[in-house]
């Protein structure tokens, strides 16, 4: 039997003049991302997207258009999986915040907070330019310097991240 290939979905909000965007800050690990999260059975990603939008935000959105499928060959920190990368517009709601989110808040893009997760603002950059082909990248190793200069800089941060995929990766073998 093939093991069925996780996916994931993150979401960007542009204000109207498309110099701001939406963030929200975890509340497992504290830093500053984009909404998004797994992919459920029976769902599609853009549904999942549309899904976790609200969870995490408040805010019911569509989705105008898939900006990017990033594919990650299996990782010390990820699985083998595909995030799939939407540009989402406001319909209704206001900014609630989730068991998953201490903090929503738009930012100018020339003013991005410094604890950003780091992929997401290499996606963010990927966002900016409205393009009407889909950006197809597959992600084959992760810049190891990065991920060091973040566990010298952010110590806890760094321990707070590796005690919940811990935690994760127990939780999940138990079911």
């Amino acid at each position: 039997m093939m093991k069925q290939q996780k996916e994931s979905v993150n979401g960007i909000i542009f204000s109207q003049d498309r110099n701001q965007l939406l963030l929200t800050k975890r509340c497992d690990i504290p830093v500053w991302a984009l909404p998004g999260g797994g992919v459920e059975l029976n769902e599609t990603p853009e549904q999942a997207m549309i899904r976790e939008m609200h969870e995490e935000t408040g805010y019911h959105v569509t989705c105008s258009r898939k900006i990017a499928k990033y594919s990650f060959c299996k990782f010390y920190i990820f699985p083998c999986h595909e995030v799939h990368l939407y540009e989402c517009h406001i319909l209704a709601g206001t900014p609630t915040l989730s068991n998953e989110t201490q903090e929503i808040r738009f930012f100018p893009l020339n003013a991005l907070p410094s604890i950003l997760f780091y992929l997401h603002a290499n996606w963010i950059k990927d966002a900016i330019p409205i393009q009407s082909h889909l950006i197809n990248k597959n992600i084959t190793h992760l810049l190891h310097g990065v991920v060091i200069k973040f566990f010298i800089l952010h110590p806890k941060l760094s321990i707070q991240f590796c005690a919940a995929k811990i935690k994760l990766k127990i939780f999940n073998h138990r079911k």
